[in-house]
């Protein structure tokens, strides 16, 4: 049943481009602050973060915080603290994914960032003419988030780094025959059956939400009952007349085809037990009276086959879950070299868990 009857069952530009990092817990690194310059918040390896950067982080942050009608915490608070903390965080994974770029050759050039940036410009702030941009509507909302373009263009810079990044790492992450069927096998009852469905009718007497049914209510679904059930022809002129169901009432309570398990359990008994051509007694659900009539038979359950078409969804869910977790797998190993390299300036060290130890977490999103 459609969505819009009650008893069935863009972003902006910066955080677009930040959401291929999406930041688990804090990074963790060494307690050894004697090499960390002034002005920096933390080092990582040879590479040092400036506090400005953290001060650009958290005015973005409080612009969506603004944009939101939320309250930013004040600085000193619990809140406010754990907001720098996520944000120290993100600028440590990022210099360590930058760390791992040079490790790997990985690189990201001037003319890539511009190209990225001309084609999110036409995207969401398209001019008049075909191929032009806004522009005094994308300095705006550069400007409305914190951002100057030379920021915007690092965020794009670190968006592509980290998906050439993922496609240098998942370079040769395959997926055979056998793990697709095998896939497909044990997710066969699951995910690739069609559960049983039916082409019904009905009618709606609108009651017990938000006001109780009453003995009226009753009497009227009785009398609409008898009349179908008498001239089964006259269903559609009832329901057009009588039901509440916006979905349906127009189409003189025609539902089309409803799948068991989708309606609300009263409704779906007796959707997927009654004769076909039979008119229902009414029945009550919390939205009221229904009185159904099936159209034709039960259509039984099927199994989706594993084509082609199936096969190709699956090997794709299936490479891009594989490209994750070696992108994952490879991050942890990098993070876990770099933490021990990893120094804070005193107030931005990451707190310690009751294990005494501090951990961090990266879910990859990059499409690969």
């Amino acid at each position: 049943m459609t969505n819009h009857a009650p008893w069935r069952r863009r972003l902006p530009l910066a955080v677009l481009l930040l959401s291929g990092l999406a930041i688990i817990g804090v990074a963790c690194g060494g307690e050894d602050k004697k090499s960390v310059p002034a002005g920096s918040i933390a080092v990582v390896e040879d590479q040092d973060i400036p506090k400005s950067d953290l001060d650009q982080l958290a005015a973005q942050t409080k612009k969506r915080y603004v944009a939101q009608h939320l309250k930013f915490p004040k600085q000193g608070t619990a809140e406010y603290e754990q907001i720098q903390v996520q944000l120290v965080s993100q600028l440590v994974q990022i210099a360590q994914l930058q760390q791992g770029a040079k490790d790997l050759d990985v690189k990201v050039t001037s003319d890539q960032v511009d190209k990225k940036l001309d084609e999110l410009k036409k995207t969401y702030f398209p001019g008049k003419t075909k191929g032009s941009v806004d522009e005094d509507k994308y300095k705006k909302a550069i400007k409305d988030q914190g951002l100057d373009e030379p920021q915007l263009k690092n965020q794009i810079e670190t968006k592509l780094l980290q998906d050439s990044l993922f496609a240098k790492v998942t370079g040769d992450v395959k997926v055979t025959d056998k793990d697709v069927t095998d896939y497909y096998n044990k997710n066969k009852k699951t995910v690739y059956t069609t559960p049983a469905s039916r082409h019904v009718e009905h009618i709606l007497i609108a009651c017990g939400s938000p006001k109780p049914c009453t003995a009226k209510d009753k009497k009227l679904a009785d009398s609409i009952y008898k009349q179908a059930a008498a001239d089964k022809g006259k269903f559609a002129a009832l329901a057009k007349k009588y039901s509440k169901d916006p979905g349906s009432a127009a189409k003189g309570g025609d539902l089309g085809d409803i799948t068991k398990g989708q309606t609300v359990p009263p409704f779906d008994k007796v959707a997927f037990s009654i004769v076909p051509g039979v008119v229902s007694k009414p029945v009550k659900s919390q939205f009221g009276y229904h009185i159904i009539m099936a159209v034709g038979p039960v259509k039984a359950t099927a199994a989706k086959p594993l084509d082609a078409t199936l096969k190709k969804q699956i090997r794709t869910q299936l490479a891009q879950t594989k490209k994750q977790t070696a992108f994952l797998d490879w991050y942890k190993k990098l993070k876990k070299d770099l933490d021990a390299q990893t120094r804070y300036a005193a107030g931005y060290e990451p707190p310690t868990t009751a294990s005494g130890t501090t951990g961090n977490t990266m879910t990859a999103s990059t499409s690969g």
